[in-house]
């Protein structure tokens, strides 16, 4: 969610207090250095598209549930368009989006190995609780 509303970098908070002060307790847990990992993989893997301009005139986003909002960034970057999305209340909401520029027709949801079908210039998602989704679209070549 950080990403999505313009950090700039991530800061991980590593220190335990209680019961006693270890500075780096973090990195004492095997599945959380696992976890953040693969999170720090991700960010470095698709730094070219989140450091490129947000896009503001490309997506049109509903969520069915108004209690749980999806926040939303989009970027384009060498022919694709990335759509960073998630929830930003407790609670679960399908989204619906619509793209108001060329693509294919399929969406990749990037770390998820799935895709979704894109219908027009539409296609949904389910959204759990506090669940983000990052999508890739290629943009067709003009004609």
């Amino acid at each position: 969610m950080s990403l999505i509303h313009g950090s700039q970098g991530i800061i991980y908070f590593a220190h335990q207090f209680e019961p006693a002060f270890i500075e780096a307790t973090l990195l004492k847990d095997p599945e959380m250095v696992k976890t953040l990992t693969l999170l720090n993989r991700q960010i470095a893997e698709l730094s070219a598209p989140l450091n490129a301009p947000s896009v503001t005139n490309l997506l049109q986003l509903h969520t069915e549930n108004a209690a749980v909002p999806i926040a939303h960034m989009v970027k384009q970057h060498a022919g694709f368009i990335y759509i960073f999305a998630g929830t930003m209340r407790p609670g679960k909401t399908k989204g619906h989006f619509t793209i108001l520029a060329s693509t294919k027709t399929k969406v990749e949801v990037l770390g998820e190995i799935r895709t979704i079908k894109k219908t027009g210039a539409n296609f949904s998602d389910q959204f759990g609780l506090w669940e983000a989704h990052l999508y890739r679209l290629a943009v067709e070549a003009p004609h």
